[in-house]
């Protein structure tokens, strides 16, 4: 509970955490540029000139990595990957972290105006296959949509 005698979302504060993790780790070894200046501040900012870049390697949207640093960067995507599947696999009723995770995703894709579930597991990397045999996943998105419908 915060300050105010509301219940955090425990998905939330992870995905926040996760994020402050990534921005530190981002700051130091990556930039992202859409335009030649942008490319030429982002190269400058890792402390290499615009005849360097053997030493970085793009990762999408506009990203670069130092080549460095690319197998820090899978880790710590795996350990994200790892702290999500251990939350979800610590909440054996679905009425915990997995609730707090269904609701902020469904909410986040509008599932109060569209009442499809689709693009909220697509961004959490779930199948209906994995709804289906899980039982505490199944009872967490039921209970959150169910609560975003209601509303």
């Amino acid at each position: 509970m915060n300050k105010k005698g509301v219940k955090n979302n425990s998905y939330l504060e992870m995905k926040r955490k996760q994020q402050k993790a990534f921005n530190e780790f981002s700051d130091m070894n990556m930039f992202y540029a859409f335009s030649n200046e942008q490319f030429i501040k982002g190269m400058k900012s890792l402390g290499l000139g615009p005849d360097q870049t053997d030493k970085i390697i793009a990762v999408g949207a506009g990203g670069y990595i130092l080549k460095s640093h690319k197998d820090d960067l899978i880790n710590l995507n795996k350990r994200f990957l790892t702290e999500m599947r251990e939350s979800i696999a610590n909440d054996k009723t679905g009425m915990g972290f997995i609730y707090d995770m269904f609701l902020y995703e469904l909410r986040n894709h509008e599932y109060q105006l569209t009442e499809d579930e689709g693009d909220a597991l697509d961004a959490l990397g779930l199948t209906w296959d994995d709804i289906n045999t899980n039982p505490a996943l199944k009872s967490g998105l039921e209970k959150a949509s169910c609560r975003i419908l209601r509303n």
